[in-house]
């Protein structure tokens, strides 16, 4: 039966076209490859969104971003073409109050696109958000490469492993890693792949977060808590920094109780509770060489003169 397949049209004023390119996006793409490169770049636009504009990522019940990290990726497939495989996408808009997502939801996710490729000529993308590109790119063969086009943006973006080299070779030109210590709240910014955290510190300093596989059952047991870690990292910018986590350790929880008791306590059982067997006398206090009254007469007399 010869395989019927739709025509992409002429592209549509506000559909992103992607170029994929790869040893498995040769004659078609496999369905595999095809999710994991689509999950992935979803990632990269909801984690590049959080980057750049340094706000704190959250995950909600069930383990799904937030609204606004969802908007920011939300959109479906148009148009599909053969050869080198060539996806149409366009923005679908959520059905949900614009004023909780505090951004504009019409064109906020061609717009996510179009500053994420900015960035990618200017260098200056998140280190996570640099792995998430690479494992697209990945997704489409060891050889895999993508190529995005958006209405609003004259220059194609490419990103192939070439690119990805070059990015993480800026990276590389950050400050140097010292020894940090971080007190704060850990929240998990990422579920797909490898987890990824973030510590929120007391001062509003956001330190995102990574680790060896060997921390990542301790890590997850404490989100959501507040914790002390250490670990190798730097401030990127004025209120975010990167950091290798080495050691993590929940804070202690104290348990507020009341400050006084309505429970009348006899004097007796108090006295045996603190070890006191009588009146101890002044000498307890530590205090030697009391001042008598003329002593005191004398000195406040000088003060008066004075």
């Amino acid at each position: 039966m010869p395989q019927i397949l739709k025509p992409v049209p002429r592209l549509r004023k506000k559909v992103i076209r992607l170029d994929l390119e790869g040893e498995r996006a040769k004659r078609g793409v496999e369905l595999d490859s095809l999710e994991r490169f689509i999950e992935a770049l979803r990632t990269a636009l909801r984690d590049f969104e959080r980057s750049a504009t340094s706000r704190e990522y959250q995950i909600r019940r069930g383990g799904h971003p937030d609204a606004r990290s969802m908007a920011v990726a939300n959109f479906r497939l148009v148009g599909y073409k053969t050869g080198s495989a060539i996806l149409e996408i366009e923005e679908l808009l959520p059905q949900v109050d614009e004023r909780s997502l505090q951004i504009p939801t019409e064109g906020a996710a061609t717009q996510n696109v179009k500053n994420l490729l900015d960035a990618i000529d200017a260098g200056t993308l998140d280190p996570a958000v640099i792995d998430d590109l690479d494992e697209a790119r990945r997704a489409l063969g060891d050889d895999g490469a993508f190529g995005i086009k958006v209405p609003a943006r004259r220059k194609r973006g490419l990103i192939d492993a070439r690119r990805i080299q070059k990015l993480r070779q800026a990276r590389a030109a950050q400050p140097e890693a010292t020894h940090v210590t971080v007190f704060g709240r850990l929240h998990l910014i990422a579920t797909e792949g490898t987890p990824r955290v973030e510590i929120r510190a007391a001062d509003g300093y956001n330190w995102s977060c990574t680790f060896p596989p060997e921390l990542e059952p301790q890590v997850l047991r404490l989100i959501k808590r507040q914790v002390r870690a250490e670990g190798s990292g730097y401030r990127e910018r004025a209120n975010r920094g990167v950091l290798r986590l080495e050691h993590i350790e929940p804070l202690p929880q104290y348990e507020q109780t009341a400050l006084f008791s309505f429970t009348v306590v006899p004097a007796t059982e108090l006295e045996q509770s603190q070890g006191i067997q009588g009146p101890q006398g002044l000498s307890t206090l530590g205090i030697e060489d009391l001042p008598d009254d003329d002593a005191i007469d004398r000195y406040l007399a000088e003060m008066l003169q004075a």
